[in-house]
C-alpha cells in the first residue's frame, strides 16, 4: 500500500509538470475540473502573476502582498511553466521567485524522500521555462521576498511601471493570516501545524535529506541553470 501511494504521489507531481508546459491544455484541464485554484490562474483579467516551484517563499510572498493590495488581481500557485508562458504573452506583469534548487527540493520532499528526482525535474522544467522567458520576466530572488518583500514588491512596480501598495505587514501578521487561512480550508479539528509556513520541527528532517538531495544526479544541472539566473534576481 505504501508503495502504491508513493508511486501515485511521484505519478501525479510528473502529470502536472508535464501538462504544466502547455498553457492551452493546462487551463482547458483545470477549467473542466473545476479545480479551487482554478480562479488563480493567470489572464486577460490578470493584475501580475507570481509563480514559482513549491517551497519557494511562494505563500508567504503572495499573502503578504493580497494584505496590502487586497484588490488586485492576483494569479498565483499553479507553480508551472504554462503560467509563466500564458502570462507573458498576455502582457501581464509576471515575477518569479528564484530559490537555490538543493534548499527548495528540500523543503518540499523532506518528509517524502522517493519524491526528490520528481521535485527537481519541476525545478528544472521550470526554470528552464522562466530563463527563455527572462527578458519579459521580473525574477526575485527567495532571499529577497522573504526577507525584504518591500524591496521585491518595489522591484515588480519598476520593471512594469506599476504602483502596487510594499509596505509589508510583519511577517508575524502575515503568518497569522497564512494560519487563518489554512484553518479555513482544512477545519479546526485538523488543522495541525501549517504547512506552508516555517517549521522548527522540520529542520532535523531537513537536515537528513540534504546529502541525498545534494547528491540525486540532478543536482548539477539544477545548479548551473540557478546560478545562470541569479545574477537576474539579486
Amino acid at each position: 500500500m505504501q508503495s502504491m501511494i508513493r508511486a501515485f504521489e511521484v505519478g501525479r507531481l510528473g502529470i502536472q509538470t508535464q501538462l504544466g508546459r502547455s498553457p492551452l491544455l493546462y487551463r482547458l484541464l483545470h477549467r473542466l475540473r473545476r479545480a479551487p485554484r482554478s480562479g488563480n490562474l493567470v489572464g486577460p483579467e490578470s493584475d501580475l502573476c507570481v509563480e514559482a516551484p513549491s517551497g519557494s517563499g511562494n505563500s508567504f510572498f503572495v499573502n503578504g502582498f493580497l494584505m496590502i493590495n487586497p484588490g488586485v488581481r492576483l494569479a498565483h500557485h499553479h507553480h508551472v511553466a504554462a503560467q509563466l508562458k500564458r502570462g507573458v504573452a498576455l502582457g501581464v506583469p509576471t515575477a518569479v521567485i528564484l530559490r537555490d534548487p538543493i534548499d527548495c527540493v528540500v523543503s518540499r520532499s523532506y518528509n517524502a524522500p522517493w519524491m526528490v528526482g520528481s521535485v527537481f525535474s519541476q525545478w528544472i522544467r521550470f526554470f528552464t521555462t522562466a530563463e527563455a522567458l527572462a527578458p519579459s520576466l521580473q525574477l526575485l530572488s527567495f532571499e529577497s521576498v522573504t526577507g525584504d518583500p518591500e524591496s521585491a514588491v518595489e522591484r515588480i512596480n519598476r520593471r512594469f511601471a506599476r504602483s502596487f501598495e510594499s509596505r509589508f505587514p510583519e511577517a508575524s501578521r502575515v503568518f497569522g493570516h497564512m494560519d487563518a487561512a489554512y484553518r479555513s480550508v482544512v477545519g479546526d479539528a485538523a488543522a495541525g501545524r501549517n504547512p506552508n509556513r516555517p517549521d522548527p520541527s522540520k529542520v532535523d528532517r531537513q537536515r537528513e535529506i540534504r546529502p541525498v538531495v545534494e547528491a540525486h544526479r540532478l543536482a548539477a544541472s539544477a545548479g548551473a541553470l540557478y546560478r545562470r539566473l541569479q545574477d537576474q534576481a539579486q
